[in-house]
């Protein structure tokens, strides 16, 4: 699932972020939330959310 985050963002960010950035964005971002999540039925999704508006931040 999150591969295709990745692809999705890489797509979404093209000429902006490389694809190698996102995906280290997308896998850190999922990890961050991990770590304190409490329940883990949609943390892919809120993972590629909080990656996203990384990227945007970033961009």
């Amino acid at each position: 699932m999150l591969h295709r985050a990745a692809e999705r963002l890489a797509h979404q960010f093209t000429g902006t972020v490389n694809e190698e950035t996102v995906e280290r964005v997308v896998f850190e971002s999922y990890t961050a939330l991990a770590r304190t999540a409490a329940v883990t039925t949609h943390l892919p999704t809120v993972a590629e959310k909080f990656a996203r508006d990384r990227l945007t931040a970033a961009s």
